[in-house]
């Protein structure tokens, strides 16, 4: 565990953690998705209106389409998996993966059991890590611990926060594999 005192913080270790672990550079971020205020985590925030709060390098973050976010005509799971498969698409295999099983800045869009088994799937053969935001929707507030509990995936990061400290203290933890 790494601890730090926001949620920005831990998701910012856990890209870092990622990238030194895979020896990868990019990162796959999901439409609507929210992961904080700072630089890193600002260039993995979908919304417009967060990322022009300051400049941005945002060169090493590839953009898919969230399961149930604005592009929901389009089927995520085989746009990455084409995006993958290829080797004149033009991305490169990412370190990570980031998502929040419900996304909450982005228009409370919740992904199904079923495409986060899909999703982690495709981190395993690929060979990707698979981060889960839980700043926002963790410790509890969907019903168990952690939300993606009931879908069946074991992510290889989990990033929490906000009431994880309980009394308002500033806490924010980064939990990992051991071979990470």
């Amino acid at each position: 565990q790494f601890t730090s005192p926001s949620g920005t913080n831990a998701n910012e270790a856990a890209i870092k953690l990622a990238k030194k672990f895979t020896n990868r550079r990019t990162i796959f971020s999901f439409t609507g998705g929210f992961h904080g205020m700072t630089e890193g985590s600002l260039s993995l925030t979908g919304n417009k209106y967060f990322r022009d709060s300051i400049p941005l390098s945002s060169n090493d973050v590839v953009f898919v389409p969230f399961e149930k976010g604005f592009l929901d005509t389009i089927d995520s799971i085989a746009y990455i998996e084409a995006l993958l498969d290829d080797p004149s698409s033009g991305v490169d295999i990412p370190a990570a993966m980031i998502l929040e099983t419900i996304q909450a800045e982005g228009g409370i869009n919740i992904a199904t059991d079923e495409w986060l088994r899909e999703i982690q799937r495709i981190c395993k053969k690929f060979e990707i890590l698979l981060i889960c935001d839980e700043v926002q929707v963790g410790c509890g507030r969907t019903g168990k611990f952690f939300s993606f509990e009931d879908s069946g995936i074991v992510p290889d990061i989990v990033t929490v926060s906000k009431s994880i400290s309980g009394y308002g203290t500033p806490m924010a933890i980064v939990l990992h594999k051991p071979e990470i």
